[in-house]
């Protein structure tokens, strides 16, 4: 089956396909220039025309065509690239001449059309139909930057396979504002997969990025903060040289303020805090910069001392072996000191047998996470032994969720969960949990 196209020089167009038989009829502009193109897998391109509209019929001779056979790599260690898009376009199109002669109705053969394939699992690929000459071929992938070259097609033989190579660096840095990494903040690399075809990551929570399988040559990089949405957004920051099967390092210091020291103290009714850990991250809807990499540091002895990009509002979590709380601070400039009083709960548990009388026995207290995952802050021993009245009290507590559980294998039993808010104070909580 043959594919054939009319095409009036008002530019309408009309199609069809032959038959068995190699026949085909299609209707014929009365006024004007028409021209017929002619397509089949193997076979060279026809081109016929002009046509006189009171020609009874036509005859169309196609040639054989030449296969283009070759395989796609990548990097360095030559790896099949499966998936890429191979493009063939002839140098010379000679229909474009016969299109600018009136009178005589003529033809021409060659690579009319584009042809098109993609590379097969092993980077594998083959065009057929291609006419003698020089063609140039256009190779993409997403992931790799793009080829294009020139190959000649012998009239007899056709070509040797070609080996194509998508030849790629890398680029990898850090973006830094006041000597702290800054998570959140997009990049784009301007014709990193060849021209036109740019490419955009973002920052991780250490601030770091990598630009994979990038074009070799010099490249500019541009950044945006969080949520920049236009191209008037971006900014370019530098040009990069990067080098085939090469890494190229960059790090990038972002405009902005100098750094804020945040002093502070946690004291748990009325003494320091002693070992535990803090994390800080911004306020994304308060602080002057839209997004800064959280910071963890360690609390000794109730103090605690850290550097942040940015005045604004940041959250905090505190966690120590018997708690954890979490809230806000307001950092000032130029320096900020703070003193935070954690509020405290207190849970009394009365272990009771199965006619509600007291049982003794040491209790253990966990912290249950979002997922389920229950964490010992009280371990098993004199201190969490209920008393005569079969109660044990567990004291100074942050806001979570807790249970509490008792005795061990299959004879463990565990309470439901109880949760207490940032602002727990004086509540009491009480678990009742029948014993085994």
């Amino acid at each position: 089956m043959v594919d054939v196209g009319c095409r009036h020089v008002t530019e309408q167009r009309v199609s069809t396909s032959t038959a068995g038989d190699g026949k085909f009829e299609l209707p014929v502009p009365a006024q004007g220039r028409c021209f017929l193109a002619v397509r089949k897998a193997g076979f060279e391109d026809a081109f016929v025309g002009p046509v006189d509209p009171g020609a009874p019929s036509i005859d169309i001779y196609m040639r054989p065509g030449r296969d283009l056979m070759g395989r796609v790599v990548g990097g360095i260690d030559r790896q099949a690239v499966a998936g890429a898009r191979v493009v063939a376009r002839a140098l010379a199109n000679p229909a474009r001449d016969l299109e600018d002669v009136a009178g005589q109705v003529g033809a021409a053969s060659g690579t009319l059309f584009p042809r098109s394939v993609a590379t097969r699992d092993d980077g594998t690929f083959m065009l057929d139909g291609l006419a003698a000459g020089q063609h140039e071929l256009f190779v993409e992938h997403e992931d790799w930057p793009s080829a294009r070259m020139s190959v000649g097609v012998d009239a007899s033989t056709g070509t040797d396979p070609l080996c194509v190579t998508l030849e790629a660096g890398s680029m990898r840095g850090t973006c830094w504002r006041g000597g702290l990494p800054v998570a959140g903040v997009r990049l784009l690399l301007r014709g990193a997969r060849g021209p036109g075809h740019d490419l955009e990551v973002s920052t991780d929570e250490q601030g770091r990025f990598l630009f994979a399988r990038i074009a070799p040559g010099w490249l500019v990089l541009h950044v945006a903060g969080p949520g920049a949405a236009s191209d008037a957004a971006w900014t370019a920051m530098r040009d990069v040289e990067v080098h085939v099967g090469r890494e190229t390092a960059v790090d990038l210091e972002l405009p902005g303020s100098d750094p804020i020291e945040l002093r502070g103290r946690f004291e748990l009714l009325g003494r320091p805090l002693d070992r535990a850990s803090l994390r800080l991250e911004p306020d994304s809807a308060a602080v002057e910069v839209a997004s800064w990499s959280p910071i963890e540091v360690e609390v000794v002895h109730g103090a605690f001392r850290a550097v942040l990009p940015a005045a604004g509002r940041c959250r905090y979590r505190v966690i120590w072996e018997g708690g954890e709380h979490s809230g806000e601070i307001d950092v000032e400039r130029p320096a900020s000191d703070v003193v935070i009083e954690i509020p405290t709960g207190e849970l009394r548990v009365w272990l009771v047998d199965e006619h509600a009388g007291p049982v003794r026995q040491a209790a253990r207290l966990l912290r249950l996470a979002d997922d389920g995952r229950a964490t010992v802050v009280r371990e098993a021993g004199d201190a969490t032994t209920t008393d005569e009245a079969g109660m044990v009290r567990f004291t100074c507590l942050g806001a979570g969720t807790y249970a509490v559980a008792c005795g061990s294998g299959a004879d463990s039993a565990r309470s439901d969960a109880v949760t207490l808010s940032g602002d727990c104070g004086s509540n009491e909580l009480v678990f009742v949990v029948r014993a085994r």
